[in-house]
């Protein structure tokens, strides 16, 4: 699994470079560790006593493999790889060696991506992997499953600019919502970035901003249905994050969700 999860660095650490061109290093090295850590522990599930160390291991374990792969694209594409497109064999390859100091390889004018990296290969005698590239890989990231009903790409921002980084305990939510409910759950609006939740009008402090409220709506209930399903639910126990829900103006169906600790008068925005 860790060598997965090194070319899964790799290839969002690429896609950073080219989805969030304008932002800088340090806005886009947060984004990038946002979506491996949700990734990561959409796979990996700690027990409640070792929940403290999810921020430790994205911070630390997850940073220093983002770091490492920065370090060894920037060397092996002349210190550019804003337009590197790496084909599952030099990912592969690339990860093999990740771990290596980048110190070590060739400067020479001129050398090309697999020459650079064949010199990190030849100094540290590791054979180069026997891999056959095929079709193009899927999106690493779109079809992460965060729970049996929900996928990323449900949540991403959706202006494209990638954002995902969506709260936990709002997963829980949704997630406790679906098996109350027992239908498939839509999802009109998840994590915005400032720019996208200027355009649609969203409030200032806005729970979207920091991935901690949904939009939703279910077919065949309409929106005040809906929040009295939720409503049910909360009452049942089985929706413990929840902070907050309203029923979205100019909608039929829709409703929002809310884990966001906001100070307000009623959970209930109805």
């Amino acid at each position: 699994m860790i060598d997965n999860f090194k070319n899964w660095v790799i290839e969002t650490v690429l896609w950073a470079e080219n989805a969030l061109a304008g932002k800088s290093g340090k806005e886009k090295r947060k984004v990038v560790i946002a979506r491996l850590s949700n990734a990561l522990f959409s796979i990996i599930k700690l027990p409640w006593y070792l929940a403290w160390a999810k921020g430790f291991i994205a911070t630390k374990a997850i940073g220093y493999l983002v770091d490492l792969a920065c370090d060894k694209l920037n060397l092996l594409s002349g210190w550019d790889f804003s337009g590197v497109k790496l084909s599952p064999m030099q990912v592969n390859g690339l990860s093999t060696v990740l771990e290596f100091p980048a110190s070590v390889m060739t400067t020479r004018a001129g050398a090309t991506f697999d020459e650079r990296l064949d010199e990190l290969y030849n100094r540290y005698g590791i054979a180069p992997p026997d891999v056959t590239p095929t079709a193009a890989p899927p999106s690493v990231m779109k079809d992460i499953k965060l729970t049996d009903n929900l996928a990323i790409h449900e949540i991403v921002c959706k202006c494209g600019c990638g954002f995902d980084d969506v709260e936990p305990a709002l997963i829980e939510t949704f997630q406790a919502l679906r098996d109350y409910i027992g239908k498939p759950i839509i999802i009109t609006s998840g994590c915005r970035c400032e720019a996208h939740n200027i355009k649609v009008w969203g409030a200032s402090n806005s729970g979207h901003l920091t991935g901690e409220a949904l939009d939703i709506y279910v077919r065949g209930l309409n929106k005040l249905q809906l929040g009295e399903r939720i409503k049910e639910a909360h009452r049942a126990g089985l929706l413990p994050h929840l902070q907050y829900c309203y029923l979205i103006k100019n909608t039929k169906a829709c409703v929002h969700i809310g884990v966001d600790m906001k100070q307000r008068n009623s959970i209930w925005g109805w």
